[in-house]
């Protein structure tokens, strides 16, 4: 499937949603429950035994004064159809991702489809070289269009998180100094920016830096999605920093290696263009940050006991799913030693001296009944 077909069988479901009257958050919720044939078939989803049912896999998030929906992909999706169903990313449901309808169903906002980290993809499936490879920024994704006679912006699932109110802000400035209005053709475009601010700073450390970075540009009509000259171009134009460009060649090998090798620590990696392809290519050290930040043995004990473990690693970030998974399956080795003196020393054993406090200890303890009685009762 095209993607312009894909963005029919969207709009279509975005169509019918609100031609029923859905407008929130809670009627999109009750409307799935009554219409999981349809959806799947909108989203050219197949049901099958053990895959999550399609209302799990996508999220609709409405304005609050403006008649337009946006659809996004849940963690739901990225941590389980590619790792564990990898035939379940219907193209409609990769355009999930922050795509923006009227509520007549028109494509209003089209951003870039998922794509996934070079170690996700199949063997043998990333090319030996790539157009150009950009910095892979750490901010939040703003997805800019026209409608309602100003350009708007909003992060991936929500209008109005405050992401997308700083982002708007700083949209206005850029859009009345450098006169958006009167650049040709540019209300037909979605821009792509990471929105770079203080206040949404994630892992790496930009200082003060306030930046709406293009990185991305797609025709709306046409669904063109520019070359990186075009995209440079247009980011003078409109007053904004544009993605660097990795300046040494074109050979996949070599961005592999330098990612892996160069010991680069503040950034968060590179996105490699082939054609209509894209490839996520991340930093050693940023994976690590991201571990330490998201994921600890005392935490995912801490689910266990709580019985929302499953959730939790199913939520965390995409390149860190498979490590929660490992280091659930590690806690979980306890059910086959002998006693509780064994089960605390395997536990210690998973972490250095200093984390091996009495909060650790006590999360210990709980996890060990909680495990012991989940197989007493299997």
């Amino acid at each position: 499937m095209d993607k312009r077909k894909a963005f029919g069988y969207l709009g279509n479901f975005v169509r019918k949603m609100c031609a029923d009257g859905v407008r929130d958050t809670e009627g999109y919720r009750e409307w799935t429950q009554e219409h999981l044939e349809a959806m799947a078939g909108l989203f050219d989803y197949v049901p099958a035994q053990g895959k999550p049912p399609v209302e799990a896999l996508v999220k609709a998030f409405f304005h609050p004064r403006l008649d337009l929906v946006g659809l996004n992909y849940t963690p739901v999706a990225f941590n389980t159809l590619h790792h564990e169903f990898q035939d379940g990313w219907s193209e409609a449901l990769r355009w999930c991702r922050g795509s923006v309808f009227d509520f007549a169903g028109h494509a209003v906002a089209v951003p870039l489809p998922k794509f996934f980290n070079d170690h996700e993809m199949p063997p043998g499936s990333v090319p030996e070289r790539f157009d150009v490879a950009l910095e892979k920024l750490d901010g939040e994704l703003g997805i800019a269009y026209h409608h309602a006679r100003k350009f708007r912006i909003n992060t991936r699932g929500t209008f109005t998180y405050k992401t997308a109110k700083i982002a708007q802000g700083m949209l206005d400035r850029h859009a009345t100094d450098n006169r958006w209005s009167r650049i040709a053709n540019l209300k037909r475009f979605t821009l792509l920016f990471e929105v770079i601010h203080p206040e949404t700073r994630k892992l790496v450390d930009y200082g003060d830096r306030r930046s709406l970075v293009l990185v991305a540009a797609n025709d709306r009509l046409t669904f063109e999605d520019l070359a990186y000259p075009n995209l440079a171009q247009l980011a003078k134009m409109l007053g904004v920093e544009v993605a660097r460009e990795w300046a040494d060649g074109h050979e996949t090998d070599a961005l592999r290696r330098f990612v892996r090798e160069s010991g680069v620590s503040n950034q968060e990696g590179f996105v490699a263009r082939y054609g209509n392809l894209r490839v996520k290519f991340k930093f050693p050290a940023h994976l690590a940050r991201m571990r330490e930040a998201k994921l600890s043995y005392g935490e995912i004990m801490k689910r266990y006991v709580a019985g929302t473990h499953r959730d939790f690693i199913l939520c965390l970030p995409e390149e860190i799913v498979a490590d929660g998974r490992n280091m659930l399956d590690k806690l979980l080795e306890i059910k086959g030693l002998p006693d509780d003196k064994a089960r605390r020393v395997h536990l210690y054993s998973l972490v250095s001296d200093d984390q091996r406090n009495s909060t650790f200890k006590g999360h210990c303890g709980k996890f060990i009944k909680a495990a012991l009685a989940t197989s007493s009762s299997a």
